[in-house]
């Protein structure tokens, strides 16, 4: 049973999460294990004002940013609009922008390929899909043309977004999971 809030540095963040074994995974690798470095990060002495989260899920991410950084401009996108409602509470609790997109490499349209447990969830393109589908160039220029950060963990599209070459050089620091 996953908590109904998290104490992080002396705030209470509130969480609406669904009973779902990968978000059970997910809660401990981001809120517990700091699995994308924040920690490292936030020690290094770099500014980070501005950050991406590429595959938001259910917020956790977020809520972990926002422990780390406290004053940075979050945005967070997410293509499963199953997770609304959950993303919805971490992101307002947090601070976060958030987008009900797919990031990829064409602006366009996207199905989702679910997978029974949701975190696995993949999108494939698709010109009368159901999601709408934004560039990294287009995330990058919502957020100020720059990001400090970038969190990616979108199951198998950050390989098609590796070819944006340009627009990389856009980007200070990458934390991503990647899907072979």
């Amino acid at each position: 049973m996953l908590p109904e809030s998290i104490n992080m540095s002396g705030k209470v963040q509130h969480l609406y999460l669904p009973d779902e074994h990968g978000i059970k995974v997910a809660f401990v690798d981001l809120l517990l294990d700091d699995c994308y470095g924040c920690s490292a990060l936030s020690k290094s002495g770099d500014p980070v004002n501005t950050i991406l989260d590429i595959g938001a899920n259910v917020g956790l991410f977020g809520i972990a940013a926002r422990h780390y950084f406290p004053s940075a401009k979050i945005h967070a996108y997410e293509p499963n609009f199953m997770f609304e409602k959950y993303l919805k509470v971490q992101a307002n609790s947090a601070g976060v922008d958030y987008y009900m997109e797919a990031v990829g490499k064409n602006k366009g349209r996207v199905n989702l390929d679910f997978n029974p447990d949701s975190v696995q969830s993949r999108s494939s393109e698709n010109e009368v899909g159901s999601i709408p589908q934004i560039t990294l160039r287009e995330a990058l220029d919502r957020i100020g043309g720059e990001v400090d950060l970038l969190k990616m963990d979108c199951e198998g599209a950050e390989w098609e977004m590796f070819a944006d070459t340009e627009n990389w050089k856009r980007v200070r620091n990458l934390s991503m999971e990647y899907h072979l």
